[in-house]
């Protein structure tokens, strides 16, 4: 946490959340899509009630004529769970397992498993995953866990403000048909060069001379 933080990769941590977004889509789709046999249909039943008192817990946070209520809800919604979320899953989780396994990318996996696990949301679970891995890579490959804080800030903020300004109806990943393929291969290939040039700049002397942000 006392590493300095730098404008260029502050910045493509960012970027990141928004070049992946059609492929979160598409994987939040497939996600809902799943049916369970009748036998399990008791269970099915289990997380799309999960599900929905999610959805009413967050239109509750959200509902505000005020400004301040906005301002209150990137607070509680946004910005304290990115960190704190941050710290506990890759600042403690994922480092513990690297020093058991001395495998950065199991560690990754597993710590991004339990990120995506305990929001106890299935029909999110794979795109929470996905986004766990990314912000466990930003990390490992940074060593400076506010990298990953400022992706999930990012990523919790564009909720957020999405969901206060327009209908939830129209925001709702899962509503529509599946998004073009080219557009997710798209998001696919700039996500990964985003990715990889953030990996560069990190694990080379390119920032000794860029200007410090914090």
């Amino acid at each position: 946490m006392n590493r300095k933080m730098r404008f260029t990769p502050l910045l493509l941590s960012i970027v990141t959340v928004f070049t992946i977004m059609p492929l979160v889509t598409m994987l939040m789709r497939l996600n809902n899509s799943i049916e369970f046999p009748i036998w399990l249909s008791e269970l099915e039943g289990y997380f799309k009630d999960g599900e929905e008192n999610a959805r009413q817990l967050t239109s509750a946070l959200l509902y505000s004529p005020e400004l301040k209520g906005l301002l209150t809800a990137i607070l509680i919604m946004a910005i304290v769970p990115g960190i704190v979320e941050e710290l506990f899953f890759r600042g403690i989780v994922q480092r513990q397992l690297q020093d058991i396994f001395k495998n950065s990318h199991f560690a990754i996996l597993i710590s991004a498993f339990l990120f995506s696990f305990f929001h106890f949301q299935f029909y999110g679970f794979i795109p929470r995953l996905i986004f766990g891995g990314l912000l466990g890579y930003l990390f490992v490959w940074s060593g400076n866990i506010w990298y990953s804080c400022t992706a999930h800030v990012a990523n919790n903020l564009m909720g957020v403000v999405a969901s206060y300004f327009w209908e939830p109806q129209l925001l709702n990943p899962v509503a529509g048909g599946f998004t073009s393929i080219v557009f997710i291969i798209l998001s696919l290939v700039i996500t990964a060069l985003t990715v990889l040039y953030f990996k560069r700049i990190v694990s080379t002397k390119i920032l000794s001379e860029e200007k410090l942000i914090i």
